[in-house]
């Protein structure tokens, strides 16, 4: 449904053309206009939130990973670091043991959260990596 916004009052400013139904408001929008055998000359139009069909927006992903051992705490951090996240923490988990929350933010494309996921499992001395969330970025 298309939308249009009356900004003149005169329909001879419309090309003669009288629009039906007008709802009083701030932008005044129109019911749907059927169609009709001339074509509307619309002389100003303002489309919200148009979407890109090619790309679909970004995603947030964490991960919580665990080294082998908490000798390689450190060493598997910085081979996460070398991934570019947003964000990395160190997250207690039991008895003196720590993991790693590694969050990135990544393009909600196929085959990219796989590909993080092979890429964080490729890091010397991790032990597991679990994926804990996935959200759509604003």
């Amino acid at each position: 449904m298309l939308k249009l916004r009356n900004k003149h009052r005169n329909p001879e400013e419309l090309g003669g053309i009288r629009l039906p139904q007008l709802r009083q408001g701030k932008d005044n929008p129109l019911r749907e206009v059927q169609e009709s055998g001339q074509p509307l000359r619309v002389r100003f139009l303002q489309v919200h939130r148009t979407i890109r069909r090619d790309y679909m927006g970004d995603v947030i992903v964490v991960f919580k990973v665990i080294p082998e051992n908490m000798d390689f705490f450190e060493e598997v951090g910085k081979g996460l670091k070398a991934l570019e996240p947003q964000r990395l923490e160190e997250e207690p988990v039991a008895f003196g043991l720590k993991a790693w929350k590694f969050t990135k933010l990544i393009p909600d494309a196929e085959g990219t959260l796989p590909k993080l996921e092979e890429d964080i499992e490729k890091i010397p001395h991790v032990q597991s990596s679990e994926n804990v969330a996935v959200s759509r970025s604003l």
